[in-house]
């Protein structure tokens, strides 16, 4: 379980996490600890082969203004932390 004050203190102080390529439901990433994926969303033709588009390359902490979070309920892979999550070009409130 939590800590409420914990929480309270985070709320306090404007904490958040902004929602980035690694977190958007978009983002497709070979490991969790992997700065370099791809993007399921934006696609593109590569100018050089032939073939299917293809997701352009996002590093994990870039953003844009289409992503959003994966799991935004407080059960899911953020935990309780869920509530802070904020789009990145919104900013984070202060």
């Amino acid at each position: 379980m939590p800590d409420p004050a914990k929480f309270d203190k985070l709320r306090e102080i404007g904490y958040c996490i902004p929602i980035t390529c690694g977190t958007c439901v978009h983002g497709e990433f070979a490991s969790p600890s992997a700065l370099w994926g791809t993007c399921g969303r934006h696609k593109y033709q590569h100018g050089k082969h032939t073939g299917p588009e293809r997701g352009v390359s996002v590093y994990r902490h870039g953003f844009c203004p289409f992503a959003f979070v994966k799991t935004p309920s407080p059960v899911g892979e953020y935990g309780a932390h869920g509530e802070f999550f904020r789009k990145v070009p919104a900013g984070c409130p202060r």
